[in-house]
């Protein structure tokens, strides 16, 4: 169970910057996913991630789903990976695997570099965080994600007038960030909500 102390501070520090400026829309590129529909299920989602962030983002057009990960959410209590003079059991395990024992190294491993428990558990969602625009309907629908750079971009058309939104997680920053305007000078209203998981 999150806390919602610890919500505050990580949307604040890593979450999303909504900038209403404009620039440049993401290149074309051949390595580029390109799709003519918003994603409708969670597999269609394009995913965004550094490493330490995720998010998989949906572009609906009326109302924009983003799924959020960070990584020290997982399933369980918390536990200490690492077991005690592990420097000293790692040495011994090195030197059984260098001597061709391998089977042995396995054994020696299980009983002394690992803990309860020893598989890998699952992550758990931050939660969704939704944004939905005071807008039309859109036509002109269009969404990709360019591999190269790690932007995932929403263009569309509401009555004549062009929107684009680009999402990116920045490893620098350390944030994810959601960039939304109108290239026709028009303004753009949303409201803005998280539903924790």
């Amino acid at each position: 169970m999150i806390k919602k102390q610890r919500i505050i501070p990580l949307l604040c520090s890593c979450l999303v910057c909504l900038i209403l400026t404009g620039c440049n829309p993401a290149s074309q590129s051949l390595n580029t996913f390109w799709y003519d529909s918003p994603a409708e299920h969670w597999m269609e989602a394009l995913p965004l991630g550094n490493g330490r962030l995720g998010a998989k983002v949906y572009g609906q057009p009326g109302e924009e789903q983003i799924q959020l990960n960070e990584e020290s959410l997982w399933a369980g209590c918390p536990e200490d990976p690492y077991p005690e003079d592990i420097k000293k059991h790692y040495a011994c395990f090195q030197r059984l695997n260098l001597s061709g024992k391998f089977e042995e190294a396995l054994q020696y491993g299980m009983e002394n570099l690992t803990i309860s428990p020893t598989s890998i558990r699952s992550y758990q969602t931050l939660g969704d965080l939704y944004i939905r625009f005071m807008h039309g309907r859109a036509t002109n629908y269009k969404r990709s994600l360019n591999l190269e750079e790690g932007i995932h971009t929403v263009a569309y058309e509401v009555e004549g007038h062009r929107f684009i939104r680009e999402s990116f997680i920045s490893s620098k920053y350390n944030s994810i960030f959601y960039h939304f305007r109108c290239l026709d000078q028009q303004l753009v209203s949303c409201d803005i909500h998280l539903l924790n998981a």
